[in-house]
């Protein structure tokens, strides 16, 4: 990211923008980068910006969308049947992936717009834009990736995200090879020999994916000038309210709490787990309520115990057209690190014929979790799943969290930033801690269970 030119808030001014006079633009020295403060105290209830739609209609998707189909009507019918196509929102997807293809040069012509606004928005997108990759795992180079191992969560959307790219971009830029006749034609009419490489469209895409606003009652998706210097922190250190005004058509910011002189004015990004902080926004934060592990059960492992069952009592689970096979990833949050829906899954893979019928005749309730099962099958069921919490755990460098805890401790004070290569290694055990604490949450009442199970 650029140096930020001094008087950028006197230019959102001119351009609209109402930017509260004790609020000041300020760079962090560490990664977490630029925000805005407080210079003076901020009373609860005074409202600390508004960016009227002249400033953010410039760099709203429906500009976008409006100057590539001006610019590049075959590309922009492109970019519709793609989004229809491909993913289930797709109006908010289309309008993402025009500001993206605008960033990388498509369509960057402003209309009817005033000089004072465009011209801000001109100095805006010169330092807001990173000049550098984002610093998410999506760009980590082999060192970076490797910090995040175990966190299964994180390797997979972070393959999944890469495949699902590729595929936009040669689809939006098919290669020579790939083209028609006719294709070819249209595309040499509107210059397709610039079109921008895959990891200029990567970058843009996750640019746009980090700073975009959806909002479902009139702009739809837009980018957000000087809103979004704005920075996310856990629910506690909330001091800021963003919103919505439909009658004026404006975003807004107002302090819900007191701000000191010098505190940073912070909002909440959603309650997310950090390792989706981190995918999208690059950073994660400590102790997140909404963190969440992700288990992935080996039914195949205890086919044995079903196949033993159904040998000796004519029964498997898997026959019964209204027993299907269970999910084989579960989610386990800080909340409820062992869910009843897992549990019951498994208490259905190991129970027997006479447990089954009960089951189904309303002895349990109707609930998996309830079925009575004899206590060989439940110690069963017990022991399979914290071999799968296990296996889980093993999958991480360490098994226990000492190693993430001794790191944080060592860099507290670092800041909050995803940038520098300490950060990185600070976010990447804040997601790694996060989940082995949820697994290690689900070894323990599992053992509880089972040691019930013993004494009864």
């Amino acid at each position: 990211m650029k140096d930020f030119p001094r008087d950028i808030l006197r230019a959102a001014r001119s351009a609209g923008v109402v930017v509260g006079h004790n609020v000041r633009v300020h760079r962090f020295a560490s990664s977490r980068g630029v925000g805005l403060v407080a210079d003076a105290a901020i009373p609860a209830g005074t409202r600390v910006l508004e960016v009227p739609e002249r400033v953010w209609s410039l760099v709203s998707a429906d500009a976008a969308r409006g100057a590539i189909e001006r610019s590049n009507p075959t590309l922009f019918r492109r970019v519709e049947a793609i989004s229809a196509r491909m993913v289930a929102d797709a109006a908010s997807f289309e309008g993402a992936l025009h500001l993206a293809l605008q960033i990388v040069g498509e369509g960057s012509d402003f209309r009817e717009a005033d000089r004072d606004a465009t011209s801000f928005i001109a100095t805006w997108r010169d330092v807001a834009i990173p000049s550098t990759l984002p610093s998410l795992p999506y760009f980590y180079d082999a060192v970076q990736l490797a910090q995040l191992r175990g966190s299964e969560r994180s390797a997979r959307s972070n393959t999944a995200r890469r495949q699902f790219v590729a595929q936009i971009h040669a689809a939006l830029f098919p290669p020579a090879a790939d083209r028609s006749a006719a294709m070819a034609k249209a595309l040499g009419e509107i210059g397709a020999s610039a079109a921008p490489s895959l990891p200029q469209f990567e970058r843009a895409l996750a640019v746009v994916s980090s700073r975009v606003t959806t909002s479902s009652d009139g702009p739809g998706v837009t980018l957000l000038p000087v809103l979004d210097w704005l920075n996310h922190a856990a629910a506690e250190a909330v001091n800021c309210r963003h919103d919505y005004d439909a009658s004026t058509r404006s975003f807004v910011v107002d302090a819900t709490n007191d701000v000191a002189a010098g505190e940073e004015l912070t909002i909440s990004y959603g309650p997310h787990a950090n390792s989706k902080l981190l995918r999208v926004y690059g950073f994660a934060t400590p102790a997140n309520a909404h963190d969440v592990a992700l288990l992935r059960v080996r039914w195949q492992m205890w086919e044995a115990h079903r196949a033993q069952s159904a040998g000796q009592r004519g029964f498997s689970v898997a026959d019964l057209k209204d027993a299907p096979p269970p999910p084989e990833d579960f989610e386990l949050s800080v909340a409820d690190p062992l869910p009843a829906p897992l549990l019951g899954a498994m208490r259905l893979w190991m129970c027997d014929a006479e447990e089954w019928a009960a089951l189904r005749d309303g002895s349990g309730d109707g609930d998996p979790t309830k079925a009575p099962l004899s206590t060989r099958n439940e110690r069963a069921a017990i022991g399979a799943l914290g071999a799968d919490v296990v296996a889980a755990l093993e999958r991480y460098e360490t098994f226990g969290t000492e190693a993430e805890e001794a790191l944080l401790r060592d860099s507290d004070g670092a800041g909050d930033g995803g940038g520098a290569s300490g950060d990185t290694a600070r976010h990447c055990a804040l997601v790694r801690l996060g989940e082995k604490q949820i697994l290690h949450a689900a070894l323990q009442r599992l053992t509880v269970m089972r040691d019930a199970l013993d004494e009864a």
